[in-house]
């Protein structure tokens, strides 16, 4: 689903402008890549970030649906990646599929809501940033997307 958001959303890095409902802790998402690193932390995380979108791959059909990829810079430098099922942000409630992939593009600012998993330093990302829930991730997520400002944003889920 896509919802537009007239927001003056904020870029903090720790809080949520309360013009917003679009949460964005960097600070909580370095310390957890930090605790992925060091070993002292193995389960997923639910993770709210924000960042400029540094570039945009093609859609690809994986075994679990079609797959738009993205990567976020956080404050670190890190390009983290992003993973929207395609398939499953069609199949919201109002039945109102985003448009074509991709619906992102390099430069926009994001507020993205997800599971962070680390399989090693250079396998990570974040993934179920849509609606869907299972028994393997029990959180929803979204990726809404804005200008390069953070303001002006649509949220897809």
């Amino acid at each position: 689903m896509a919802v537009t958001i007239a927001c003056g959303c904020s870029r903090a890095t720790t809080s949520s402008s309360p013009a917003t409902s679009l949460p964005c802790d960097d600070a909580q998402f370095i310390a957890d890549q930090q605790g992925f690193g060091s070993g002292t932390m193995t389960a997923d995380q639910l993770v709210d970030i924000c960042g400029k979108v540094t570039r945009v791959r093609a859609a690809r059909r994986t075994r679990s649906g079609t797959h738009g990829y993205f990567f976020v810079r956080m404050p670190s430098g890190y390009q983290i990646e992003i993973v929207a099922n395609l398939d499953a942000m069609a199949e919201a409630s109002t039945d109102r599929p985003p448009a074509a992939w991709p619906w992102v593009a390099a430069g926009d600012y994001v507020y993205v809501e997800g599971r962070y998993y680390y399989d090693n330093a250079s396998r990570q990302g974040v993934d179920w940033t849509e609606d869907d829930a299972g028994r393997s991730w029990p959180h929803t997520g979204y990726v809404a997307v804005c200008n390069a400002a953070g303001t002006n944003c649509v949220k897809y889920w």
